[in-house]
């Protein structure tokens, strides 16, 4: 397969930077691979994910055709100007953050050579960390693209061929829709997950009891709030309108089951666990 581009900066090496820079030197996508942190990544370049590692993000992102930006949603919108000034004529620059609306309307009035294209991989892990990532991380998922009517359609185009050549499912939609499909589908679920983690903390049971006892189900419904809470807070920060309304929706049929319960309903009861169970089996 064609390689794509020259040189990758890969901003933040955790679980998805991490499997970004694996796969990109697996399918052979770029000549050079350079690790963008806080501090020393000599690791990472001893275990041949990344060709390079620096602390310097003008300096990388100065000398690359592509910049993936993958800390949390509020890094990378303080890391957007930067890089966006700093780059050569025709790069481009996109990210993994799972809020795009803010970022979009951020890169539009920031001038640049470059070309900004949001994006989103709908995959993840509780895990954390570059030596948790896999080069196979992206296959079979779903990546949005997120263009705007001031987003350059060709560097459009090559994003969305990079995470095709990655092994994902590229979707094309704008911010706003993106904001709330995930809120719909990834952060109400992670709150609710939070949210039932929280009743069992103020039911006063003994921790060691409900860690003895609880089974699958307890940890498969919860799994999802062990998610670092610093990277959840700045989603909730960034889609807060879109979790809020939803959230309240969720609490509402929550709390109408709990009245057909009351109220001995047991036909109404019937019904949400069909349609439950028919859609779940569905997914």
């Amino acid at each position: 397969m064609k390689r794509m581009f020259d040189t990758v900066a890969v901003v933040g090496l955790g679980l998805l930077g991490g499997s970004a820079a694996m796969a990109v030197k697996k399918e052979a996508l770029a000549s050079r691979v350079i690790a963008v942190g806080r501090r020393s990544m000599a690791d990472a370049v001893t275990a041949g994910i990344v060709d390079e590692e620096t602390t310097d993000i003008a300096g990388a992102a100065s000398r690359a055709d592509l910049v993936l930006l993958c800390a949390p949603v509020e890094t990378i919108r303080m890391q957007l100007r930067e890089v966006m000034q700093c780059v050569r004529p025709d790069a481009i620059i996109t990210d993994a953050g799972s809020v795009k609306e803010k970022l979009v309307l951020d890169a539009a009035d920031i001038p640049s050579a470059g070309h900004f294209v949001g994006s989103h991989p709908m995959v993840g892990s509780h895990l954390t960390g570059w030596q948790n990532g896999r080069a196979d991380f992206f296959k079979g998922g779903i990546v949005y693209v997120t263009p705007s009517a001031a987003t350059h359609l060709p560097a459009a185009a090559r994003v969305g061929t990079f995470w095709r050549r990655l092994g994902a499912k590229v979707v094309y939609t704008d911010a706003k829709r993106h904001d709330y499909l995930c809120a719909l589908l990834s952060h109400v679920p992670h709150f609710a997950a939070v949210a039932l983690m929280e009743h069992l903390r103020k039911s006063r049971e003994d921790i060691a009891l409900i860690r003895y006892l609880s089974g699958t189900g307890l940890r498969d419904t919860t799994r999802v709030a062990a998610g670092s809470p610093v990277m959840w807070e700045e989603i909730a920060v960034q889609n807060h309108d879109n979790i809020a309304d939803l959230l309240e929706q969720y609490a509402h049929i929550a709390a109408d089951l709990a009245g057909s319960l009351r109220k001995k309903d047991y036909e109404a009861v019937s019904r949400v666990l069909a349609h439950a169970a028919s859609l779940r089996s569905s997914l």
